[in-house]
Parts: structure tokens; sequence; C-alpha cells
């Protein structure tokens, strides 16, 4: 009689990501390095947004979500995030594949600008990942509704904890991503960190 054998610890998978809600008692949010001029954004995520994506998510596959919001009619300079927009996607522990198109929805969009995109990882970095800025500056060339402030925000799993950090592209940051070919997940971080600037959140 065969038995059934499963190479993935699925199992434990399964109990670990319904534990992940319980991170979100311990949240930490990156300033090291934060831009914060006259012409910086400041994004507000609620709580209980964050709560469903990171239900939804997983301890080592990453996931992706296009992040929804407008700005309070007395600051333009901050952008409340309202909707976070689930599409199709592949994803594996280094990095995510989201489809070339947008969501698009009359009803639940309405009055709604895009803000960029929230993705998982499982280790926190002190930087964006060359593929993060490659996925985010092709999506930019691609949609000009994705303007310079559009950001790319991330959600990593540190022991007991969800870390957040906001990142925006340069320019130098946006061109190379849009011509990046190789994808490899250890860059050397002095020419990384001209490419993007983290952003208050």
């Amino acid at each position: 009689q065969q038995v059934f054998s499963s190479k993935s610890d699925w199992r434990v998978r399964a109990i670990s990501a319904t534990h992940l809600p319980l991170r979100l008692q311990h949240i930490y949010v990156s300033n090291d390095d934060v831009k914060d001029d006259a012409s910086s954004y400041t994004f507000v995520l609620p709580k209980n947004i964050l709560r469903h994506f990171v239900t939804a998510a997983d301890l080592r596959t990453q996931v992706a979500a296009f992040l929804y919001g407008v700005s309070p009619p007395d600051n333009k300079q901050v952008k409340e995030i309202k909707a976070v927009a689930w599409v199709p996607q592949r994803g594996n522990n280094n990095s995510v594949e989201l489809p070339n198109q947008l969501p698009k929805d009359d009803f639940l969009l309405k009055d709604l600008e895009p803000l960029g995109w929230i993705k998982t990882q499982a280790l926190e970095l002190n930087h964006l990942s060359p593929t993060d800025i490659t996925t985010h500056a092709k999506l930019m060339a691609d949609h000009p509704e994705w303007g310079p402030s559009s950001i790319c925000l991330t959600a990593a799993f540190t022991p007991g904890s969800v870390s957040l950090s906001a990142h925006s592209l340069t320019v130098p940051g946006f061109e190379w991503g849009r011509k990046n070919t190789d994808n490899s997940p250890n860059p050397p971080v002095r020419v990384m960190t001209k490419l993007y600037s983290q952003l208050p959140y």
C-alpha cells in the first residue's frame, strides 16, 4: 500500500499562517533614512486593511496587492489608503509576479487613485530588492496614472511582529528598473540605495 508524502511541510505552514494576524499586535515602522520634505507624501494605512492583507498572506510565499486611496480635502500631501485590490499572481519566496493590467471597477474603486502596491516578504531588508524596483518601475512605465509618488509598501514577517517600510523610486531608480533584466537577490547596497527613497507613513 502506498502512502502519500509531501516534500513541502504544508501542515506546519498552514498552522503558521493562521497565527499571522497575532503578529499585528506588534507593528514596527522603519524610520531609517526617511525622506521628509515639503514635496514628500505621508501615507496613512488603517490597521483593519493591514489585518485583512496579512490574514491572507503566507510566511514563505510572497503575496502582493494594489493600493488605492485618496487625499483628504484639507491636506493634499497626505494619502489615505482606502482599499487593497487583490489580483491574480504567482509568487515564491523571493518575488511575486503581478499582471500587466490594473484592476478596474466603477463602483469599488470609484473616486480612488492608485497609490502603489503592498507586498509581503519573509525577512526584513534594509533596502528595496532589485526585483521590487524592477516590478515597480515597469508598473509605472505601463501605467501613466502611477506617478512618481506611487509606493512599494513592504510588510516583513519578523519574529512575533510585522515590520513595515514604504519606498518610492527616484528618477535613476525608475530608469534602472525599467531596463533591468538581472534580478539577483543580493545586490550591492551602495548601488541600490540611490534608486529609491524611504517615505513616512
